[in-house]
């Protein structure tokens, strides 16, 4: 599955008469509601450490989406110590601010895996690898938005519920396969970040992978 237009056509079998726009637009609600849920999409990211520096501005190496959740931070280039949540902060999904600042600068000594997430309008997710493991759990919950709305063609509450409980139930498959993969552990996880970079100073993308 490579676009939400391929799921597009999917949802409109099971929505007949439904506008494609209006498909479109419930797989993207779908899209964002699942990632912002599980933090399934996920990158890795790569700062130089400066000496005496606590605060770090970060940015996706994806151009559109969202850095809202912090999974790990590691000093030292990876080859130091995981900081536990008491150790840093997360504000306004752009600023890192360590608890202790370094002694010493390093080149590629701040590690992160941060959750990613698309914006609502203006752009498609088109991550192929997260939408082949999840584009049936976007699909029931855009179904479910359309099936749920009163007085249209398309009403049908009985399969609203029935997508719903399907949406619910992957919900709770991505936190269970999540769970099983840590900070540095979770390459399957990795986001799909294979597209056009923006240059940032100090900012490095570390072998970023999609599921």
């Amino acid at each position: 599955m490579n676009s939400l237009s391929e799921l597009s056509s999917l949802v409109q079998i099971e929505l007949v008469d439904c506008p494609p726009t209006l498909c479109i637009n419930a797989l993207r609600r779908a899209v964002r509601e699942f990632l912002r849920r599980t933090g399934a999409w996920r990158e890795d990211l790569t700062y130089d450490l400066v000496a005496d520096q606590t605060d770090y501005t970060l940015a996706s190496a994806v151009l559109t989406a969202t850095i809202y959740r912090i999974i790990g931070v590691n000093i030292n280039a990876g080859d130091g110590d995981d900081l536990n949540a008491t150790e840093y902060e997360f504000y306004d999904n752009v600023t890192l601010a360590l608890d202790a600042a370094p002694v010493d600068a390093l080149t590629d000594g701040l590690v992160l895996e941060v959750a990613i997430i698309p914006p609502i309008v203006g752009t498609d997710f088109t991550d192929s690898g997260i939408l082949d493991r999840w584009g049936e759990a976007f699909q029931a919950k855009a179904i479910a938005i359309q099936a749920s709305q009163k007085k249209k063609p398309w009403s049908d509450p009985d399969l609203a519920a029935e997508k719903q409980i399907e949406y619910t139930s992957a919900i709770k498959a991505c936190l269970v396969e999540l769970s099983t993969t840590g900070f540095k552990q979770g390459q399957a996880y990795r986001a799909n970040v294979l597209r056009q970079f923006s240059n940032r100073p100090g900012l490095t993308t570390a072998n970023s992978q999609r599921f």
